[in-house]
């Protein structure tokens, strides 16, 4: 458990694999949507937890969903139907993310992969990863989803950052969502402290390129030790790198990339 933090959970009817959890801070105002949930069965496996959030001035709807793989896709699709409505008519902030385990990268090539994410756009609620979120030797699949609706507030100025973080403690990267205003005091900051990178410009490389014409590599290969020698190897090269390519602060419209 963390502390200062309230867990909310939907657990499977049967088996020790699925679920959905969501921790939310104890001082927001939470209630339970019981009215949008989804029924699950043993033919038709799916959890899922909504709830309504109050953080100041902003209420949101927020969905966690963890859809047990080889069921109706189709099924779900017509589910999330009926709760789309009912978010269309509070008009709030809404973000819906889980383990899905439906190929966003088979878009264009599976009919009810296109059927289900249509459903979403048509409903003006927008995927925010776009990257694949499962990464094995032999494949790279998007099935971890985060979406995003700004409902009433659009005209508002949110901003929203989303991505995944590379991580191997599982086989699944972990995903994250970021809503703030974009007039926030945070964001200003984070615009003046844009990070610092290398200038890799046509006359660093040219000046990199003369640099290592220069070298004296005696020293390398007259060395008995291999460890020693790939040490003063690496030590050569970095020290040309560091010379040739200084460091600069990225500018506002190239972090846009």
């Amino acid at each position: 458990m963390l502390v200062g933090y309230d867990f909310h959970y939907d657990l499977p009817l049967s088996g020790t694999i699925g679920g959905v959890g969501i921790f939310v801070k104890t001082t927001l105002d939470c209630t339970i949507l019981n009215d949008f949930k989804i029924v699950t069965s043993d033919q038709y496996k799916v959890e899922n937890l909504w709830m309504e959030v109050k953080k100041n001035t902003k209420t949101y709807i927020i969905g966690g969903i963890y859809r047990h793989p080889g069921h109706d896709i189709k099924n779900l699709e017509q589910n999330l139907d009926i709760i789309f409505s009912k978010i269309q008519q509070r008009r709030l902030l809404c973000i819906i993310a889980g383990d899905i385990n439906i190929d966003l990268l088979k878009y264009s090539l599976h009919s009810t992969n296109k059927g289900y994410i249509d459903n979403f756009i048509s409903n003006n609620i927008l995927p925010v990863i776009v990257m694949p979120t499962r990464i094995t030797d032999r494949s790279a699949t998007l099935v971890d989803h985060i979406y995003y609706s700004e409902g009433s507030y659009k005209n508002n100025n949110n901003l929203v950052k989303s991505g995944n973080i590379w991580c191997d403690i599982t086989d699944h990267l972990p995903n994250y969502i970021l809503t703030m205003n974009n007039g926030d005091n945070r964001e200003k900051n984070q615009n003046d402290q844009l990070p610092l990178v290398p200038l890799f410009s046509g006359k660093n490389i040219q000046k990199f390129k003369e640099k290592l014409e220069l070298v004296d590599w005696s020293t390398i290969y007259n060395c008995n030790d291999v460890n020693a020698a790939y040490t003063a190897f690496h030590e050569i090269l970095n020290n040309c790198y560091e010379d040739s390519f200084p460091y600069v602060r990225l500018s506002r419209k190239r972090s846009k990339d």
